[in-house]
């Protein structure tokens, strides 16, 4: 990446006016930096549930594809996972329960199913073959998944960390 504003190096041409507009100007240099990249974890993870179904989980599986090459290519830590929700007859039985006790279950968007969590790749590994895996199949509990992603990632011991999340 390019810095400007600097006493010695390439010349600038995007900053070359400023030594005609302002006089107190006289840094009209820009010298290249490398940033190092390896030291990064990214966890991609993807929607897994029924609106994605058709040409959506197909345009999300090519771009997993796409991008894990990338990755694999320049050497980058990554893991790839999903999510959707799977309907629950123990949760089912235990929220039947709690309601017959009296817990009010109002604030609750999903009581009859659980989080249901692949992983296609996960880090340390190489192999991509789990990629053709990524079929769509019912609801997304978006949150709970962003969150379950977050901390698988927070576990990796690279200083920046990058999830991304493919969902329509």
């Amino acid at each position: 990446r390019w810095v400007g504003e600097k006493d010695r190096g390439m010349i600038d041409s995007r900053n070359l006016f400023r030594l005609q507009t302002d006089r107190s100007f006289r840094r009209p240099f820009k010298e290249r930096t490398k940033v190092e990249t390896n030291n990064v974890a990214i966890e991609i993870l993807v929607d897994l549930s029924g609106s994605m179904e058709g040409s959506k989980i197909a345009t999300a599986r090519m771009s997993v594809i796409a991008l894990a090459e990338a990755l694999k290519e320049l050497n980058f830590q990554f893991e790839i996972t999903g999510f959707t929700s799977n309907w629950d007859r123990k949760l089912v039985a235990t929220v039947s329960e709690a309601k017959a006790a009296g817990t009010d279950f109002t604030t609750f968007n999903r009581v009859s199913q659980s989080l249901e969590k692949h992983i296609f790749k996960p880090f340390g590994e190489m192999d991509l073959t789990g990629l053709t895996m990524i079929r769509a199949k019912a609801d997304n509990p978006d949150g709970e998944a962003v969150r379950w992603a977050a901390g698988r990632l927070s576990q990796q011991k690279q200083k920046r960390k990058i999830l991304m999340v493919l969902s329509d």
